[in-house]
C-alpha cells in the first residue's frame, strides 16, 4: 500500500507541475499585456507543457495495463535519421522555451553526417522517444 501511495504521489507531482505552469502562462496571455512575440512564445510553452501532461497520462495508461495483465501495444513508427534529428531539435527547442532562459541556442546538424545512413531506419514509439530526449535535455539543463 505504501508503494502504491508513492507511485500516486509521484504521478500527482508529475501532473501538477505542467498543469499549473500551463494555467499561469495561459492567464498571462489572456490578460493581454504581452507582445505578440511573447504571446507566441507562451503558447508554444503551453503546448509543450500539455505534451508533458499527455505523456504522464500515457504512462498511467501503461501502468494500468500492466497492473491488469493486459498487453502493452507501443505505437511503433519507422523513423529515418532526419526524423530522429527533427525529434531531437524539437525537444531541445521546447526545453529552452520552458526554462524561460534568455540565451541563444544553436543546434547544428550537418546533413552529410547522416546522409550515409539514408537507408537506416529505426523502429520506435515516437512519443516515448520524444519523452526520452526531453528527459535527457531536462537533466542537462
Amino acid at each position: 500500500m505504501i508503494e502504491d501511495f508513492a507511485v500516486l504521489a509521484d504521478l500527482e507531482h508529475s501532473l501538477r507541475g505542467p498543469i499549473a505552469q500551463a494555467y499561469h502562462r495561459a492567464r498571462d496571455v489572456a490578460e493581454g499585456h504581452l507582445s505578440e512575440e511573447e504571446k507566441l512564445r507562451q503558447i508554444r510553452a503551453i503546448m509543450g507543457l500539455c505534451g508533458r501532461a499527455r505523456q504522464v497520462l500515457r504512462n498511467i495508461t501503461i501502468l494500468v495495463r500492466l497492473h491488469s495483465n493486459q498487453p502493452i501495444e507501443p505505437k511503433v513508427t519507422r523513423l529515418l535519421p532526419g526524423d530522429l534529428v527533427q525529434c531531437l531539435k524539437y525537444a531541445a527547442e521546447e526545453a529552452l522555451i520552458l526554462t524561460g532562459r534568455n540565451r541563444e541556442s544553436t543546434i547544428r546538424i550537418n546533413p552529410a553526417d547522416y546522409d550515409p545512413l539514408d537507408r537506416l531506419s529505426v523502429l520506435a514509439d515516437l512519443d516515448l522517444l520524444e519523452q526520452a530526449f526531453r528527459s535527457v535535455i531536462d537533466n542537462a539543463t
